[in-house]
């Protein structure tokens, strides 16, 4: 077969990887047999949401006060239970009511304010009717005492929630218990919608409806831990309940805790508690349940998710752009390669995205490699470097060759905090990674804000090098278009997998994309992966134990949220925002079964996002996608009007008579069943304008891995 452009690019992505894929001394080991993030049958597509969901205001709470955290230790929950327990034993609640009296306990007691057992929490919110939600989140010493007591370097990063106007869409919910739960929890598609034991309910303007969920138990099964299979829709009021079917692993029922019962039967008379009746009297109704029937329950409102975003998009595309100058070219044997730059607007102010400011103007460096002979202008493929690397990996790899090979042009800028990037850091890979998840490694803190805007601000230089790709297509002023802007694609892997989900969701440029191993709920590569580890040991005590910090990291997903792959994702081929016109592009995923950098938890999320079908062999199932039928396939997806699917590899071979090996985070890309997916997929759509998706396993035969 000959070279082509995936033979290259998997090359890339093995460097880009290698930087940051060495493990050293690990603080942290987490297991993943917990988090496989696999459904069950297909329950057909969800009504999804846009953003123009109007909130019902609710009343305001007049003062605060709040949960607490665990104080920096695996074992400060059992210490803090009892304490917890007897201050919470004011039972206000309607004694004619027959609560469960369970051995086992929800660790629900807001007032106390020495521990967070429950997040998000509508008790840390109050009404404000200038916010988009009519809500704004609040945790302070006054109502959340718990902060102080952590660690100093991170008490900044749970303050930055204060900048919400809701909580999270893709984050975890968590509860606590003070015993382990029973272990046959609902997860999944199908027995999440199903059950009768545990509910998460979207109580908007029609109603509630039920959302599906994974279900998981951490902290010696005192704490659950759940996620939406979906992201949540935006602006919107929420509820989980738990009901007394539920069993602990001591096969009793769960006792509700004394604030619980006041807030469910309507007796709850403390001033911080009362504005909250009404939502739980609203989750009960949803639920179709008496009082007495829940063992554990909370109530939040979701933040807003788009409106920056959409905004800045707007106005990006009415604004014009040029070439900073000349650019550098060079030939090299058929590859001729440029090196110009163009001044975009940085539309942060101290890191974090100001839409309503005039923005810093900044020369981006961008570098063009496309055929040395013959006439433009050239298709184009814009290409999204892994995290840790840069533009350059592409040229110094060898990837540049495609350019003559196919006739085409590769385009590449770096992101925030990467390579050449304005306010970089002068090539360290390891400090690259850290500023762009918002870790000072001077103070050793975490600004979930930084990193969550580094994201954003990425992608609007990427909406400012489109516009500037279609003003300007003769970009070395020779009189004569060398880039055709009407026929792009987008490749992108890991971190520019990721990121592709906002820049296809609010640009109308792209024809296809080819995505790889990436995901969405962007801290699930924190909690669950492994590769960053490094990085992250850099902000995390060494007392936090895996379960901690799958706690904790709930709460900074929440403030990333408003970035995250997976609220985005939801608006690539349905549902597409305004500004991005009406056209999805062709779409192809891919993605390496037991991948322990972005873990198949996060890559399924993204893929139930998006909703994407799925073609066999289907190892995991993602739930709630439906199965897409034998390949070859093209036009299979929205009503034949594009090529569309997910496809999952476990193994890979590099001859024809190499051994097979296990496929992935890096591998999968070096195989010839990948390489040969994906340039066909290209080449298809470069002949006929149609790309093509096959099954490489069938048609180069390969064997399954060896037992």
């Amino acid at each position: 077969m000959k070279t082509t452009v995936y033979g290259r690019i998997a090359v890339l992505l093995i460097l880009l990887m290698a930087l940051v894929g060495a493990s050293c001394d690990r603080r942290i080991d987490t297991a993943n047999s917990q988090g496989t993030d696999a459904g069950t049958d297909s329950v057909g597509q969800l009504d999804v949401a846009g953003d123009g969901f109007v909130p019902t205001t609710d009343t305001a709470l007049e003062s605060d006060t709040a949960d607490a955290l665990e104080n920096d230790t695996a074992d400060a929950l059992e210490n803090d239970t009892a304490d917890a327990l007897e201050n919470d034993t004011a039972d206000d609640s309607s004694p004619s009511l027959s609560w469960c009296e369970g051995t086992t306990h929800y660790l629900y007691a807001p007032l106390d304010g020495t521990q967070l057992y429950t997040f998000p929490d509508e008790f840390f919110s109050v009404a404000d009717p200038s916010t988009l939600t009519s809500r704004r989140v609040v945790m302070d010493a006054s109502n959340a005492p718990w902060i102080e007591s952590m660690p100093a370097n991170l008490r900044g990063a749970f303050k930055t929630a204060n900048q919400l106007d809701g909580f999270g869409t893709t984050a975890g919910i968590v509860l606590q218990f003070d015993a382990p739960l029973g272990e046959n929890l609902p997860t999944g598609d199908d027995a999440s919608l199903t059950n009768g034991t545990l509910m998460l309910f979207e109580l908007g303007a029609d109603g509630a409806k039920r959302i599906p969920f994974d279900a998981r138990r951490i902290d010696d099964g005192k704490t659950l831990l759940l996620f939406p299979m979906l992201p949540l829709r935006p602006k919107t009021r929420h509820g989980l309940v738990l009901t007394t079917k539920l069993l602990a692993q001591d096969g009793g029922c769960i006792a509700p805790s004394a604030t619980l019962k006041a807030l469910l039967d309507g007796s709850a008379t403390d001033p911080r508690l009362e504005p909250l009746v009404p939502r739980y009297a609203e989750l009960l109704k949803g639920a179709a349940l008496t009082p007495a029937e829940v063992s554990a329950a909370v109530v939040f409102t979701t933040q807003s998710v788009f409106e920056d975003s959409l905004k800045m998009a707007a106005k990006i595309k009415t604004l014009s752009f040029s070439w900073d100058g000349a650019p550098a070219c060079t030939v090299s044997g058929a590859v001729r390669k440029c090196e110009t730059s163009f001044t975009a607007g940085d539309y942060r102010k101290n890191g974090v995205l100001a839409p309503d400011d005039a923005p810093t103007p900044y020369s981006i460096p961008v570098t063009i490699w496309l055929p040395a002979t013959g006439e433009g202008p050239w298709p184009i493929i814009l290409w999204g470097h892994g995290l840790g690397g840069t533009r350059h990996t592409v040229e110094d790899f060898g990837v540049e060759q495609f350019a003559p090979e196919l006739g085409i042009a590769i385009v590449a800028i770096d992101a925030v905090a990467h390579g050449d990037h304005p306010g970089g850091t002068a090539g360290s890979s390891f400090l690259n990674i850290a500023k762009f998840f918002g870790i000072d490694v001077a103070t050793l803190s975490f600004d979930p804000l930084k990193q969550r805007d580094n994201w954003r601000q990425s992608t609007l230089d990427k909406l400012q090098l489109l516009q500037l790709l279609q003003q300007q297509p003769d970009f070395d002023d020779d009189q004569k278009p060398d880039l055709n802007a009407d026929k792009m694609g987008y490749i992108g892997g890991s971190l520019g997998s990721i990121m592709a989900m906002e820049l296809l969701a609010l640009s109308d440029r792209f024809e296809w994309a080819i995505t790889t191993v990436g995901g969405s709920r962007v801290t699930s590569i924190i909690s669950e992966g492994k590769a960053f580890r490094d990085v992250v040991n850099l902000a995390v005590p060494p007392s936090w134990t895996d379960d901690d910090l799958q706690r904790l990291v709930q709460l900074a997903q929440a403030v990333i949220d408003r970035a995250d792959s997976g609220n985005y994702a939801r608006h690539i081929l349905r549902d597409r925002f305004p500004v991005a016109g009406n056209k999805p592009p062709h779409l192809l995923v891919a993605m390496a079964l037991d991948d322990t950098t972005v873990p198949n938890v996060s890559t399924l999320l993204q893929v139930r996002s998006i909703d994407l079908p799925i073609f066999e062999p289907i190892f995991l199932d993602p739930g709630l996608v439906p199965q897409g039928g034998p390949l070859p396939q093209s036009l299979n997806w929205l009503e034949g009007s594009i090529s569309a699917g997910f496809f999952q590899y476990d193994r890979y071979t590099t001859s024809p008579d190499g051994p097979v090996k296990k496929a992935d985070h890096v591998s999968v890309h070096e195989g010839r069943e990948f390489l040969l997916q994906a340039s066909h997929f290209v080449e298809t759509w470069l002949k006929n304008g149609t790309p093509e998706i096959i099954d490489p396993y069938a048609i180069l035969g390969t064997p399954p891995l060896p037992d």
